[in-house]
């Protein structure tokens, strides 16, 4: 099981190993880091402290706002909150409450973090953030006329259906898979060669030969950003 890296506070691992093991004993995906969302965690979590609430807000923003406003790849993000003395109270706190429970559970995540901050009084502040992220950006460039994107798809779930397309209007673009193979663990690197669009639109990704499951949106400078849903 991969562990995730430290980010800020001491990150609470053997929560984070629980709910994996937990999720696969359930039939359901390990839940990957997701960088962003590790990010977004930390700052809500410092938020929080900071201005001694539990809150899903901050200020103007829920989860999912905050997310995407730090570059998240993901359509859908979901979020728990909590305090106790240690991270095992939350936890359970978590398991007993039906709708923590249903996020920790949730089928459609596939990424998440966790964020942990003292609150001054002895107990422990606890921010998980789930996400639905397929896609991570590794390099985009822009050659003459045409986007270079390259990344990482998360193909678990999805292993000997169609390949992972880019739909841009009513244009496909298939991938150059960078390695012969995927490998056991389901994730791929790729590579997307696509004309620059003339003006910002969004462009989906779609995995498995169903419905969209990522878009890149370019804003009007030509820079991009990646998000997946469900």
């Amino acid at each position: 099981m991969v562990l995730p890296p430290v980010y800020g506070e001491p990150y609470p691992q053997d929560l984070w190993e629980t709910l994996n093991q937990q999720r696969i004993q359930q039939g359901l995906l390990a839940l990957e880091i997701d960088p962003v969302a590790q990010k977004a965690a930390d700052s809500h979590a410092k938020y929080l402290v900071q201005h001694r609430v539990l809150s899903h807000w901050s200020g103007s923003e829920r989860v999912l706002d905050r997310y995407r406003n730090l570059g998240g790849t993901a359509l859908a993000a979901g979020e728990n909150l909590g305090v106790g003395e240690t991270w095992q109270d939350v936890f359970t706190a978590w398991l007993e409450s039906p709708s923590h429970r249903d996020n920790l559970f949730s089928p459609q995540w596939r990424c998440g973090a966790i964020s942990q901050r003292p609150t001054g009084d002895g107990r422990v502040l606890m921010v998980a953030i789930f996400t639905s992220s397929r896609w991570v950006v590794h390099a985009m460039e822009v050659q003459g006329q045409n986007l270079l994107l390259e990344g990482r798809v998360d193909l678990r779930g999805d292993l000997g259906k169609s390949p992972p397309v880019l739909r841009m209007g009513s244009q496909f673009f298939e991938p150059e898979f960078l390695s012969s193979q995927v490998p056991s663990l389901g994730f791929a690197q790729v590579r997307f060669l696509l004309p620059l669009p003339l003006r910002p639109q969004v462009v989906f990704l779609q995995v498995g030969g169903e419905n969209a499951d990522s878009f890149l949106s370019p804003d009007a400078s030509s820079s991009w950003a990646c998000e997946s849903s469900l």
